[in-house]
């Protein structure tokens, strides 16, 4: 059994999937309990040490204390992702769950999980140098084709040719739906590694927020040009993330 197999069976136990996002924070979290080291090394030999990548202090059959504070030797890998996620389910970590079900970037956890990381003893330095993986860019260049390019594959109209019209399409701000601009807020503006990108939806939100329906007032196009920089700004921090 390697790293990744118990990486697996901790995900599959606390009702997770096993995205290339949640083992990249496990990946992260485990170099911090075991190295100390953010971002997390090359995956070696280090990353199972006691076949226990987490250093849980959970008892089970057969594993024996490695130091004063009770963290576990296991006979197994399997036994260290079995105790893992006794120790994870054990209702003082369902934000961290949570953010895993979610398969959630740890750069974008918030003050809960954090919290709970204290509890388990590693603390939370380290989730703010977990690389965002490539199902997280993908969406994130979904979201920039929708502003940049005019369409996404399933052919929602850019917000950018709304602004361009002055007329805003279904799911707009006020128009009562899940908006462009709120799907750029949910996957973008926590991103450590590209705070440009949460800047740049501030300013894109303000401007999108003072064109109205019809042709544009002066103001307004000055307010679509601010818009047109923003978009550009998205494009910098997605391209350097």
């Amino acid at each position: 059994m390697a790293w990744e197999d118990w990486a697996t069976a901790v995900m599959t136990g606390i009702g997770a999937s096993a995205t290339p996002t949640n083992l990249a924070n496990l990946l992260g979290w485990t170099a911090q309990e075991k190295t100390g080291l953010h971002p997390a090394p090359p995956l070696g030999a280090w990353a199972i040490q006691w076949n226990n990548p987490l250093n849980t202090t959970q008892p089970w059959p057969g594993a024996v204390n490695v130091n004063p504070v009770g963290v576990k030797q296991y006979r197994t890998l399997s036994d260290g992702a079995a105790a893992t996620v006794v120790t994870l389910t054990n209702g003082n970590y369902p934000d961290i769950i949570a953010a895993f079900r979610d398969s959630r970037p740890a750069p974008w956890w918030g003050a809960a999980p954090r919290s709970q990381l204290d509890k388990w003893g590693t603390g939370s330095t380290w989730v703010d140098f977990v690389p965002l993986t490539g199902d997280v860019m993908a969406t994130l260049d979904e979201i920039y084709n929708m502003l940049r390019v005019g369409t996404t594959q399933d052919g929602t109209a850019s917000m950018l040719d709304a602004l361009r019209t002055g007329v805003l399409p279904p799911g707009a701000p006020g128009a009562g739906g899940p908006t462009i601009l709120q799907k750029i807020l949910d996957q973008g503006a926590k991103q450590a590694t590209a705070t440009a990108l949460a800047q740049a939806v501030t300013d894109l939100k303000a401007a999108i927020a003072a064109i109205a329906v019809g042709a544009l007032t002066p103001a307004q196009a000055t307010q679509l040009t601010q818009a047109h920089d923003a978009v550009v700004r998205i494009e910098t921090a997605l391209r350097t993330a």
